[in-house]
């Protein structure tokens, strides 16, 4: 008895279309939680090292031994379109007040504001 190859990839595309759908709603589920934590947080510290790449944004470790992770936007207005991960570096100061929509990094010479995504 031959099984259809139709029914055989018809399968296979649904299987594969669900794990995708699964794996984005998960995704967004771990975004909301992130956001949850890192907007209700007043931050005013030292990065501990460089920021690095988390779960598709950006992660930073503070010298108070918070850490968190969220979703910077790039422009060129607030920050010269440099990318979070690539200008935050350690001993860097970090500032954001609860609930606000912009975290501010201070370098040596300069003031990059970074807007975020919102869950």
């Amino acid at each position: 008895m031959a099984i259809n190859k139709k029914y055989i990839y018809g399968i296979g595309a649904i299987l594969i279309i669900s794990i995708f759908i699964a794996s984005q709603y998960f995704a967004r589920e771990r975004g909301k939680k992130y956001f949850k934590e890192f907007d209700k947080a007043k931050i005013d510290a030292v990065l501990m090292i460089d920021a690095y790449i988390f779960d598709k944004g950006s992660g930073i470790k503070l010298t108070d031994g918070s850490e968190y992770v969220f979703y910077p936007h790039t422009n060129k207005k607030l920050n010269q379109n440099k990318i979070f991960y690539q200008a935050a570096k350690k001993e860097d100061r970090i500032f954001k007040d609860s609930y606000s929509d912009t975290l501010y990094l201070y370098k040596k010479n300069t003031i990059l504001k970074y807007t975020f995504t919102k869950f």
